[in-house]
């Protein structure tokens, strides 16, 4: 994208950020921390044991302090707990060991 056209479009992006996403993500949030008090397990995964929901939520979930507004593990402290939990995963651990080695670093926040 040529350079002056990145203002504009960044503009244009922020203000849909602003108008339709942010004003929702503290919702989705709760409801994400709602589903998981009311697994089967209380908490400890989505569907009540390990799944494929699982290792795709802790994706968007390792992403979300730095842009959810009010996230914490004071307000959801269920969401941060399973993220905790599936890092301690020996699985886990590995995988992020593989991304290091193919890329040099590795940081979910990004």
């Amino acid at each position: 994208m040529p350079f002056f056209l990145k203002p504009i479009t960044r503009g244009i992006a922020n203000k849909v950020y602003d108008a339709f996403i942010h004003p929702n993500l503290a919702s989705h949030f709760a409801f994400l921390e709602s589903e998981l008090a009311s697994s089967p397990t209380g908490g400890d995964y989505f569907c009540g044991e390990l799944s494929g929901v699982d290792f795709l939520m802790i994706f968007p979930l390792e992403a979300a302090p730095g842009r959810v507004p009010d996230l914490s593990k004071e307000t959801h402290p269920k969401l941060f707990a399973f993220v905790e939990r599936m890092h301690e995963r020996e699985s886990y651990k590995k995988a992020v060991e593989v991304i290091i080695k193919e890329t040099g670093s590795y940081d979910p926040s990004l």
